[in-house]
């Protein structure tokens, strides 16, 4: 068990490392940190989804998506969620890449779904406007 966090703590950090945006965001002390913190911990939740396909982990890595998206936009899913999915496809190989492809959409969708949920419900309550 002790590497495994070894090999986490590794991700982590290759992943934190490789986003510019956590660094400059967190020196200039902006409001904006909070999207790319949530991203972050989507990003921690998904690896973890996709090593040990626990569902839970996978609802909490789109919970934590879709509170980015409404936070913030796509700005932190394109400058974080694509460098890692960038990275994963080099570090684990196509093939495993390609078979975990249906998960990554799973969360993709259910995170979109969870962002969504904010403005759906804006347009019911003022359809008339």
């Amino acid at each position: 068990m002790q590497s495994f966090s070894n090999f986490l703590a590794f991700i982590s950090a290759g992943i934190t490392a490789t986003n510019f945006m956590i660094m400059k965001e967190g020196v200039v002390n902006t409001w904006d940190i909070f999207s790319y913190g949530l991203m972050f911990a989507s990003i921690v939740y998904l690896y973890e989804y996709l090593e040990d396909k626990n569902i839970y982990k996978c609802l909490i890595a789109s919970f934590l998506l879709g509170a980015s998206i409404m936070s913030k936009g796509p700005v932190a899913p394109y400058g974080m969620l694509l460098p890692f999915l960038v990275m994963y496809f080099f570090m684990k190989g196509k093939n495993n890449f390609l078979e975990k492809g249906k998960s990554i959409i799973i969360y993709i969708i259910i995170g979109i779904i969870f962002a969504a949920l904010w403005p759906v419900y804006m347009i019911v309550l003022y359809k008339s406007m």
